[in-house]
Protein backbone atom coordinates (compact mmCIF):
# COMPACT_ATOMS: atom_id res chain seq x y z
CA UNK A 1 0.00 0.00 0.00
CA UNK A 2 1.38 3.38 -1.00
CA UNK A 3 1.81 5.64 2.04
CA UNK A 4 -0.18 8.86 2.12
CA UNK A 5 2.07 11.88 1.57
CA UNK A 6 1.24 14.75 3.90
CA UNK A 7 1.95 18.14 2.38
CA UNK A 8 3.37 20.85 4.61
CA UNK A 9 1.03 23.79 5.23
CA UNK A 10 1.58 26.96 3.20
CA UNK A 11 3.69 29.68 4.82
CA UNK A 12 2.11 32.55 6.71
CA UNK A 13 3.58 35.73 8.09
CA UNK A 14 4.16 36.46 11.75
CA UNK A 15 2.95 39.82 13.08
CA UNK A 16 5.46 42.26 14.56
CA UNK A 17 4.39 45.32 16.55
CA UNK A 18 6.90 48.20 16.45
CA UNK A 19 6.50 50.86 19.17
CA UNK A 20 8.44 54.12 18.87
CA UNK A 21 7.48 57.78 19.23
CA UNK A 22 9.67 58.74 16.24
CA UNK A 23 7.88 58.27 12.91
CA UNK A 24 11.13 57.92 10.97
CA UNK A 25 12.17 54.98 13.15
CA UNK A 26 8.86 53.23 12.58
CA UNK A 27 9.21 53.74 8.84
CA UNK A 28 12.74 52.32 8.89
CA UNK A 29 11.58 49.20 10.72
CA UNK A 30 8.65 48.79 8.33
CA UNK A 31 10.85 49.05 5.25
CA UNK A 32 13.26 46.44 6.60
CA UNK A 33 10.68 43.88 7.73
CA UNK A 34 7.64 44.37 5.49
CA UNK A 35 8.55 41.65 2.98
CA UNK A 36 8.89 38.95 5.66
CA UNK A 37 6.45 40.02 8.38
CA UNK A 38 3.11 41.70 8.95
CA UNK A 39 3.81 45.06 10.62
CA UNK A 40 1.75 47.03 13.13
CA UNK A 41 3.07 50.47 14.11
CA UNK A 42 2.40 52.43 17.29
CA UNK A 43 3.79 55.81 18.40
CA UNK A 44 3.05 55.33 22.11
CA UNK A 45 2.42 52.69 24.73
CA UNK A 46 -1.29 53.53 24.74
CA UNK A 47 -1.45 53.06 20.97
CA UNK A 48 0.39 49.74 21.34
CA UNK A 49 -2.18 48.57 23.89
CA UNK A 50 -4.95 49.34 21.41
CA UNK A 51 -3.17 47.27 18.75
CA UNK A 52 -2.92 44.33 21.14
CA UNK A 53 -6.67 44.36 21.80
CA UNK A 54 -7.53 44.00 18.11
CA UNK A 55 -4.60 42.16 16.53
CA UNK A 56 -2.71 38.96 17.26
CA UNK A 57 0.91 40.05 17.86
CA UNK A 58 3.82 37.58 17.82
CA UNK A 59 6.72 39.93 18.68
CA UNK A 60 7.17 43.50 19.92
CA UNK A 61 10.00 45.86 18.97
CA UNK A 62 10.00 48.42 21.76
CA UNK A 63 11.64 51.84 22.10
CA UNK A 64 12.79 52.94 25.55
CA UNK A 65 12.48 56.72 25.64
CA UNK A 66 8.81 57.48 25.04
CA UNK A 67 6.54 60.07 26.69
CA UNK A 68 3.91 59.13 29.29
CA UNK A 69 4.96 55.45 29.53
CA UNK A 70 8.51 54.44 28.64
CA UNK A 71 9.63 51.09 27.31
CA UNK A 72 10.44 49.56 30.69
CA UNK A 73 7.08 50.64 32.10
CA UNK A 74 5.26 49.21 29.08
CA UNK A 75 7.16 45.94 29.39
CA UNK A 76 6.25 45.70 33.08
CA UNK A 77 2.59 46.25 32.17
CA UNK A 78 2.84 43.62 29.42
CA UNK A 79 4.39 40.99 31.69
CA UNK A 80 1.61 41.55 34.22
CA UNK A 81 -1.19 41.61 31.66
CA UNK A 82 -1.92 37.90 31.63
CA UNK A 83 -3.23 37.80 28.07
CA UNK A 84 -0.07 39.18 26.41
CA UNK A 85 2.56 38.38 29.03
CA UNK A 86 4.36 35.79 26.89
CA UNK A 87 4.89 37.93 23.78
CA UNK A 88 8.67 38.24 23.24
CA UNK A 89 10.02 41.79 23.37
CA UNK A 90 13.15 43.18 21.73
CA UNK A 91 14.22 46.63 22.89
CA UNK A 92 15.34 49.08 20.21
CA UNK A 93 17.51 51.64 21.94
CA UNK A 94 20.29 54.19 21.58
CA UNK A 95 21.51 53.26 25.08
CA UNK A 96 23.14 49.83 24.95
CA UNK A 97 25.33 50.00 28.05
CA UNK A 98 26.13 46.97 30.20
CA UNK A 99 23.80 48.32 32.89
CA UNK A 100 21.00 48.69 30.35
CA UNK A 101 21.44 45.15 29.06
CA UNK A 102 21.35 43.73 32.58
CA UNK A 103 18.20 45.71 33.39
CA UNK A 104 16.53 44.73 30.11
CA UNK A 105 17.08 41.02 30.69
CA UNK A 106 15.89 41.29 34.29
CA UNK A 107 12.75 43.06 33.07
CA UNK A 108 11.91 40.20 30.72
CA UNK A 109 13.17 41.45 27.36
CA UNK A 110 14.35 38.80 24.95
CA UNK A 111 17.07 40.92 23.33
CA UNK A 112 17.98 44.43 22.26
CA UNK A 113 18.94 46.22 19.03
CA UNK A 114 21.12 49.31 19.13
CA UNK A 115 20.23 52.44 17.17
CA UNK A 116 20.92 53.34 14.43
CA UNK A 117 19.29 50.12 13.30
CA UNK A 118 21.22 47.98 10.83
CA UNK A 119 18.91 45.98 8.51
CA UNK A 120 20.92 42.75 8.79
CA UNK A 121 20.92 42.91 12.59
CA UNK A 122 17.19 43.67 12.81
CA UNK A 123 16.26 40.86 10.43
CA UNK A 124 18.53 38.35 12.16
CA UNK A 125 17.24 39.10 15.65
CA UNK A 126 13.60 39.04 14.61
CA UNK A 127 14.15 35.81 12.65
CA UNK A 128 15.90 34.25 15.66
CA UNK A 129 12.95 35.07 17.90
CA UNK A 130 10.83 32.70 15.82
CA UNK A 131 13.28 30.05 14.64
CA UNK A 132 14.82 29.23 18.03
CA UNK A 133 11.58 28.03 19.69
CA UNK A 134 10.87 26.01 16.53
CA UNK A 135 14.27 24.35 16.74
CA UNK A 136 13.65 23.54 20.41
CA UNK A 137 10.43 21.82 19.40
CA UNK A 138 12.33 19.79 16.80
CA UNK A 139 14.84 18.72 19.46
CA UNK A 140 11.90 17.42 21.50
CA UNK A 141 10.47 15.60 18.47
CA UNK A 142 13.82 13.96 17.69
CA UNK A 143 14.16 12.70 21.27
CA UNK A 144 10.63 11.29 21.32
CA UNK A 145 11.14 9.49 18.00
CA UNK A 146 14.53 8.14 19.05
CA UNK A 147 13.07 6.68 22.24
CA UNK A 148 9.95 5.28 20.58
CA UNK A 149 7.40 7.40 22.44
CA UNK A 150 5.04 7.29 19.49
CA UNK A 151 1.91 8.91 20.95
CA UNK A 152 3.87 11.88 22.28
CA UNK A 153 5.86 12.13 19.05
CA UNK A 154 2.69 12.36 16.97
CA UNK A 155 1.35 15.18 19.15
CA UNK A 156 4.60 17.16 19.01
CA UNK A 157 4.77 16.60 15.25
CA UNK A 158 1.35 18.21 14.86
CA UNK A 159 2.60 21.24 16.81
CA UNK A 160 5.71 21.37 14.61
CA UNK A 161 3.61 21.33 11.45
CA UNK A 162 1.41 24.09 12.80
CA UNK A 163 4.40 26.29 13.66
CA UNK A 164 6.16 25.55 10.38
CA UNK A 165 3.63 27.53 8.38
CA UNK A 166 5.07 30.69 9.91
CA UNK A 167 8.62 29.95 8.75
CA UNK A 168 8.04 30.82 5.11
CA UNK A 169 11.18 32.94 5.07
CA UNK A 170 13.37 29.86 5.42
CA UNK A 171 14.00 27.63 2.40
CA UNK A 172 13.35 24.19 0.90
CA UNK A 173 12.58 22.27 4.09
CA UNK A 174 8.96 21.30 3.51
CA UNK A 175 9.88 18.02 1.77
CA UNK A 176 11.77 16.87 4.88
CA UNK A 177 8.83 17.74 7.10
CA UNK A 178 6.56 15.79 4.76
CA UNK A 179 8.88 12.77 5.01
CA UNK A 180 8.92 12.96 8.82
CA UNK A 181 5.13 13.10 8.88
CA UNK A 182 4.87 10.01 6.70
CA UNK A 183 7.44 8.12 8.80
CA UNK A 184 5.61 8.91 12.04
CA UNK A 185 1.95 8.71 11.05
CA UNK A 186 1.98 6.10 8.28
CA UNK A 187 5.09 3.92 8.42
CA UNK A 188 5.59 4.19 12.21
CA UNK A 189 9.34 4.15 11.59
CA UNK A 190 10.47 6.26 14.52
CA UNK A 191 14.25 5.71 14.25
CA UNK A 192 14.12 6.94 10.63
CA UNK A 193 11.92 9.85 11.71
CA UNK A 194 14.50 10.81 14.35
CA UNK A 195 17.23 10.87 11.70
CA UNK A 196 15.11 12.96 9.35
CA UNK A 197 14.28 15.37 12.17
CA UNK A 198 18.00 15.83 12.86
CA UNK A 199 18.52 16.42 9.14
CA UNK A 200 15.81 19.08 9.16
CA UNK A 201 17.41 20.80 12.16
CA UNK A 202 20.82 20.83 10.50
CA UNK A 203 19.35 22.26 7.32
CA UNK A 204 17.62 25.04 9.25
CA UNK A 205 20.84 25.88 11.11
CA UNK A 206 23.20 25.78 8.15
CA UNK A 207 21.32 27.61 5.43
CA UNK A 208 19.58 30.89 4.68
CA UNK A 209 19.23 33.67 7.26
CA UNK A 210 19.75 31.28 10.20
CA UNK A 211 23.26 30.14 9.36
CA UNK A 212 24.72 31.62 12.54
CA UNK A 213 22.48 29.72 14.95
CA UNK A 214 24.73 27.40 17.00
CA UNK A 215 24.20 23.67 16.86
CA UNK A 216 22.12 22.09 19.62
Amino acid sequence: MTPVIHKSPPPRKRTVLAVDDVSEMLLTIKLILKDQYELCLAKSADAAKQVLTRTGVDLILLDIDMPEMNGFEFLAWLRGSGEWQDIPVIFVTATATREFITRAIAAGARDYIAKPVRPTVLLKKVDDAFIEPFLSRLVELEELCATGRDDQAAAVLEAVRGEYMYLGRTFETSSLLDEITTLVNQLRDFPAAALKTRELMEELKSGGPYASIPAQ
